[in-house]
């Protein structure tokens, strides 16, 4: 009976493992140990997702130091988005990184050298203190781009 189960709960495990789905393979995994404890199949299954946890949880804490060296800065911010996706691909379900992303956008959003905060402001000139001829010459040189 084992045999069957396990087919169905390694292939169900595996493949929710590959799509990054880490919490959901982790209940998946701890019915199975309620059930079959110390088989060594289940002793696999769970090494290779605590492996893969800690992948996760290695790149979130790099996140978490780029982000901290960052401070505000807009580049160190975004720099810190790609290590947080780069996380979130490991681990897809994973609440506490959308939480954090989530605040991160917050922060990008808020950071003072944001480019989108920046105004740009519309050139103003004085046809009247401009000559004809050079209205002319302007118009003669001006070339589409």
């Amino acid at each position: 009976m084992f045999d069957a189960l396990q087919e169905n709960l390694s292939g169900a495990f595996r493949s929710l493992r590959g799509r990054g789905k880490l919490s959901e393979a982790n209940r998946i995994l701890q019915a199975a140990i309620a059930d079959y404890a110390g088989h060594p199949d289940i002793i696999a299954l769970q090494t290779s997702l605590e492996i893969k946890i800690k992948q996760a949880n290695t790149t979130y804490d790099a996140y978490l130091k780029a982000k901290q060296a960052a401070g505000d800065a807009y580049a160190g911010l975004r720099q810190s988005r790609k290590l947080l996706s780069r996380t979130q691909s490991i681990w897809i379900d994973n609440p506490d990184y959308d939480k954090a992303e989530t605040k991160l956008d917050q922060l990008i959003a808020n950071a003072p050298d944001n480019p989108t905060k920046k105004v740009i402001r519309r050139e103003r000139i004085d046809l009247a203190a401009v000559s004809k001829a050079d209205l002319t010459r302007a118009k003669e040189t001006w070339k589409p781009i």
